[in-house]
């Protein structure tokens, strides 16, 4: 039996940091995941690792505002109808979280409310077990990144609030969705659109970067990008190489999370 307590804007956030909402190609609004599995550590933490429906983005999350009563794994069949049940206990309340068989039981002693959300089976949630596959690649060396045989050399530090205004301008009706990100001479650039169209091109503000590479970085991302950022907040760090996935991570008091987003391939 699984058992943990939390506040209920402890585990909200849990489902913000990886969500993974933002807008497709088309514009239509999407969420990258339907279902994830809460493996909940003795550390009192909650570890997370989902891999996006169309395959373009990973996310690891360890959210530490947790206690842990009993250690186990927690399978989430569906994102939303979790929310939901959190959505009818208030923000600030603590919540007891508890694995009942087939139900997963909430529950808050004052004043006393008990609710029951059907659990799935840990064989249903594919995302979870693929991103187990795919995590192992991921390793941290120093400061930098290592994903399979590809190691990051460069790396900058920059306030989210530039790389949603940015990602923001793919909103721009006539516009491609399309995202080349590059590092020329310390200079971090992005041009929204194409050439032969319209197109917006902005700096991206740094409050530190590391290039140990010659010449252009370059990296162009498409459908998935836009859906990191969004539900991060302050600084955030982002591992930069050549037509290779970007990494993007976040450290807090509250969680550590990295997520890989799968570059655009040439001609799509």
């Amino acid at each position: 039996m699984v058992k943990i307590k939390g506040k209920v804007n402890d585990l909200k956030k849990i489902c913000k940091l990886i969500r993974l909402s933002g807008k497709m190609p088309d514009g239509s609004s999407s969420a990258l995941i339907d279902n994830f599995i809460m493996d909940c550590k003795p550390n009192n933490s909650i570890e997370v690792k989902v891999f996006g429906k169309t395959n373009s983005v990973m996310a690891i999350l360890t959210y530490k505002k947790v206690i842990t009563i009993s250690e186990g794994e927690i399978p989430i069949g569906n994102i939303d109808e979790f929310e939901g049940y959190l959505g009818r206990f208030g923000n600030f309340d603590e919540i007891t979280l508890e694995d009942v068989g087939n139900k997963l039981k909430m529950s808050r002693d004052v004043p006393k409310k008990v609710a029951f959300m059907p659990l799935t089976s840990k064989e249903n949630i594919d995302d979870s077990i693929r991103a187990k596959d795919v995590v192992g690649k991921l390793q941290r060396e120093g400061e930098n990144w290592k994903f399979g045989n590809t190691k990051y050399d460069t790396f900058f530090i920059v306030n989210n609030s530039f790389m949603l205004e940015v990602l923001g301008d793919g909103d721009v009706q006539g516009l491609t969705r399309k995202y080349p990100i590059s590092i020329n001479n310390n200079n971090v650039t992005c041009k929204v659109g194409e050439e032969t169209g319209g197109q917006i091109e902005s700096q991206i503000p740094f409050i530190k970067i590391n290039n140990k590479e010659q010449g252009e970085v370059k990296s162009v991302f498409m459908a998935g990008i836009d859906n990191v950022f969004k539900g991060l907040e302050d600084n955030v760090i982002v591992h930069l190489k050549s037509n290779a996935p970007m990494i993007v991570e976040k450290k807090s008091e509250e969680y550590d999370v990295v997520y890989v987003i799968a570059p655009c391939v040439e001609g799509t």
